[in-house]
C-alpha cells in the first residue's frame, strides 16, 4: 500500500487510510495536539508533572507535550516511580538518560520509600490475607497516590499520563462488567484524584500507534508492573484485541460512544448511591473505596 498523503510506501493502515513513516509521525503528533486543545487538558499557567514509566506511552507524551509547554514557557518535570520487580532495574536509568538528552528535569520516587514495600511484596500479602482486590488495581492506586502527593507538594496543577485509547476502552469494559465500581470511575480524558487533575494526552491514540511512534523516534521501552500481567485487565485487553482484529475500529467506537454518553452517565449516577471516597476522593459506593480499605488492612499509611 502507498501513503494517501504523499504516495510513498506506507507503514501503517489507519482508519483514515495508509500512511508512510514521516506522514504517520506528523499525523500522530497533530492528533495529540488536537486532543490537548479539544479537551482543554491544561492552560498556559499550569505547571505540568509527567508520570514517566519509561514505556512508549509515557515517553511519547513527555516528548510531544513538553514541546507545547516550552512554546508556552510553562514549567514541567518528569516523575518516575520504581515499583520494584525483576526486569525493571534499568528503568529509572533509561528515563534519566532520556530526560538528560532532552533537557527535562526529572525526579525519582519508589514504592519502598513511600510505603515500605514493593509491588511484588504487596501481591504476596494480598494472596496471603485473601483480600478481594487484584494487585494491579492496588498498585495503580498507589502510583496515583504518590503522583498526587508529589504534585501537590511542588505546586503542579496537572499530572500527564501515557494512557492509550486501548487502556480507556479496557477500563470502560471493566467498569461496565464489574461489581460495585461506578461505570464512570477513572474514565475520560481528564480525571480528579485526591485533589489533583490527571490528564491523558494520548486519549485518542491506539497502543499500536503509540508503539510505532516510539519505535520511529527511538525512545526505547521500559516495563510494565509485574502484577498486571495475569490480571483481569490483561485478560480484557486480549479479548478486545481479538474483537479489534475481526472488526477494526471497535475500540475507537467504544471510546467515541463513551464520550457522548459520559455527561448522561455522570448525571444518572449522581442521583444514586455513589459517593466519593473520603480518603482518595475517587467515586465509590461506600464512604471508603476498596483500594483504600485494602491499604488499611495491609497496614499501609499514605
Amino acid at each position: 500500500m502507498t501513503c494517501i498523503l504523499c504516495g510513498k510506501k506506507s507503514v501503517i493502515d489507519l482508519q483514515q487510510g495508509p500512511l508512510c513513516r514521516n506522514c504517520f509521525i506528523r499525523n500522530f503528533q497533530k492528533k495529540v495536539y488536537k486532543t490537548v486543545r479539544k479537551f482543554r487538558l491544561f492552560t498556559k499557567r499550569d505547571r505540568l508533572c509527567f508520570a514517566v514509566s519509561g514505556g512508549p506511552g509515557s515517553l511519547s507524551v513527555l516528548y510531544i507535550v513538553k514541546n507545547i509547554a516550552k512554546q508556552q514557557r510553562q514549567q514541567f518535570f518528569a516523575v518516575n516511580i520504581d515499583e520494584g520487580g525483576k526486569g525493571c532495574k534499568n528503568r529509572a536509568e533509561h528515563v534519566e538518560r532520556f530526560c538528560r538528552k532532552h533537557g527535562i528535569e526529572s525526579v525519582f520516587l519508589s514504592f519502598e520509600e513511600e510505603f515500605g514495600k514493593f509491588c511484588e511484596e504487596l501481591s504476596r500479602e494480598i494472596k496471603k490475607k485473601k483480600l478481594d482486590i487484584e494487585c494491579s488495581e492496588l498498585c495503580t492506586m498507589l502510583r496515583m497516590n504518590i503522583l498526587a502527593k508529589y504534585a501537590k507538594r511542588v505546586g503542579a496543577a496537572r499530572v500527564a499520563l501515557g494512557n492509550s485509547l486501548d487502556d480507556e476502552a479496557r477500563a470502560f469494559m471493566m467498569n461496565l462488567l464489574g461489581e460495585g465500581t461506578p461505570i464512570t470511575s477513572g474514565l475520560g480524558p481528564s480525571l480528579d484524584f485526591s485533589g489533583v487533575k490527571f490528564i491523558k494526552p494520548l486519549y485518542m491514540c491506539t497502543a499500536e500507534e503509540i508503539s510505532l511512534y516510539a519505535k520511529y523516534m527511538h525512545f526505547g521501552t521500559g516495563c510494565d508492573c509485574a502484577c498486571s500481567r495475569n490480571s483481569k485487565g490483561a485478560f480484557m485487553s486480549r479479548k478486545l484485541e481479538s474483537i479489534e482484529n475481526d472488526y477494526p475500529g471497535t475500540k475507537t467506537s467504544i471510546i467515541q460512544n463513551m464520550i457522548r454518553l459520559m455527561p448522561a452517565l455522570k448525571k444518572e449516577f449522581s442521583k444514586g448511591d455513589i459517593n466519593n471516597c473520603k480518603i482518595c476522593g475517587e467515586p465509590s459506593k461506600n464512604s471508603v473505596c476498596k483500594s483504600c480499605s485494602t491499604l488499611k488492612k495491609l497496614g499501609i499509611k499514605y
